[in-house]
């Protein structure tokens, strides 16, 4: 059981927040604000940084950052270099001319000015978040599902496809803490927006399904036919991550961790293949997706892709999206208009997208550790686990992790209450897009 226990957070990475090491040792020193601002124009520096003096002087100091720390126990060589135990990707080794040349300026400086322009491996542009999102509860939707679900359940209105526990707020409150450098957050819905959330903020995008679909497909409660829209998001960004409300980030991240400094994007898919055969009405909704977008790309490029993508954030491409669309457009159409998942459905997020941008070498099978809980796990286990290490300071050795619904699983009391308790111990912090 996790629930109910008193906590003291401590955010994973983060314990010796606030603290400096100086190079060749000395005492803790707080972070420079100058150096801050340098490093960060606008936001303070990460808790996490350290600063080394290059020179012994309090007032003159290099500043690491999130994508490039310097770790406990940077030292002077004995050639009078300073030298990173990390194998810090940006400097390793900072030459002693170069520190005494950066040490003339006033103030404190960053690692990254070491550099006349941006490091080739750092992401140059801009990357957004998108959300396809339901609330189970609006009456609005509770009425558009009564008049169009079908008298035969089924996998694809199962009604735990739909269920909320306000996943989105801790979804949100996962990207301020770990991806704080998102540049907008578009929510995808057909429902009111709830409540608790500042729609007016301004990295917040409320998106409305009439923004994007045509008339005649509305309503839709497949996610199948909101993945054939997503590009069409006004103002979305080239590079974006697409996920569902129930993917909540574990770690503190970077751009780099989803998408090469190249644009190409970074794959996480499953490490066995599934997916063979021809689609099959009553087998699984998500797996006949990938089979029939298996099809069209074995017609097409001479190649049977066969592993799925994990259930984990996706970095995907607009341009590549909008150029699928135009290749594909009978499948794309077909499958939008299906307002239920269905046995004809391509999945354009779930499959077809990584394997055409990896065909078209746009991708990359290259990606961090992602967790899917489900109520047939030991799911009070592995809750209790990400807690504790929480608890520790420890890094999560997950990138991200998936508290997935479906088959029944709102009617499991000790799943719902178990979830909650993780989300809310895990994200306890209120996040600037609440009220």
């Amino acid at each position: 059981m996790c629930h109910g226990r008193p906590r003291v957070r401590r955010p994973p990475g983060t314990a010796e927040a606030g603290r400096a090491r100086v190079a060749g040792g000395g005492a803790a020193a707080p972070p420079d604000q100058r150096a801050a601002r340098v490093l960060h124009p606008g936001r303070p520096a990460h808790p996490g940084s350290r600063e080394v003096h290059p020179a012994g002087r309090p007032g003159h100091a290099v500043l690491g950052t999130p994508a490039h720390p310097l770790g406990g126990g940077v030292e002077r060589d004995p050639e009078g270099h300073l030298s990173s135990p990390n194998n810090n990707p940006l400097a390793s080794r900072i030459w002693r001319s170069t520190a005494e040349a950066m040490d003339q300026r006033s103030g404190a400086w960053a690692l990254e000015d070491l550099l006349p322009a941006p490091a080739a491996e750092v992401v140059p542009f801009d990357v957004d978040w998108v959300f396809s999102w339901v609330d189970a509860s609006d009456p609005n939707w509770q009425e558009m599902f009564a008049a169009w679900a079908p008298e035969e359940a089924s996998d694809a209105s199962d009604r735990s496809r739909f269920a909320t526990r306000d996943d989105l707020k801790f979804a949100l409150r996962s990207l301020e803490l770990y991806a704080p450098w998102i540049r907008t957050i578009h929510v995808l819905t057909n429902c009111r927006p709830p409540e608790w959330l500042d729609v007016d903020h301004p990295r917040i995008n409320w998106v409305d399904h009439t923004d994007v679909f045509e008339a005649e497909h509305l309503p839709t409660f497949s996610s199948h036919a909101i993945e054939t829209v997503v590009h069409r998001i006004p103002g979305l960004a080239d590079h974006f991550v697409y996920s569902n409300d129930d993917f909540f980030l574990t770690r503190r991240t970077e751009p780099a961790d989803f998408f090469h400094a190249n644009g190409i994007a970074r794959l996480r898919l499953e490490p066995y293949g599934i997916v063979n055969g021809p689609a099959t009405p009553g087998d699984p909704d998500y797996l006949n997706g990938a089979r029939n977008s298996a099809a069209l790309l074995a017609d097409e490029f001479g190649r049977t892709p066969v592993r799925l993508h994990t259930h984990s954030p996706q970095s995907m491409n607009r341009t590549v999206l909008a150029e699928m669309e135009g290749k594909y457009a009978d499948a794309f159409t077909r499958t939008r208009a299906n307002r239920f998942r269905d046995s004809t459905d391509i999945a354009v997020t779930g499959f077809l997208y990584h394997h055409y941008a990896f065909l078209t070498g746009r991708a990359v099978p290259d990606g961090g550790t992602t967790l899917l809980i489900q109520q047939n796990h030991r799911y009070a286990r592995l809750f209790a686990q990400l807690l504790a290490a929480q608890d520790t300071g420890q890094l999560s050795k997950y990138l991200s992790v998936c508290v997935n619904d479906g088959r029944g699983s709102h009617d499991n009391a000790d799943w719902d209450a178990q979830a909650r308790s993780f989300l809310q111990s895990y994200f306890a912090e209120k996040s600037s897009f609440e009220r």
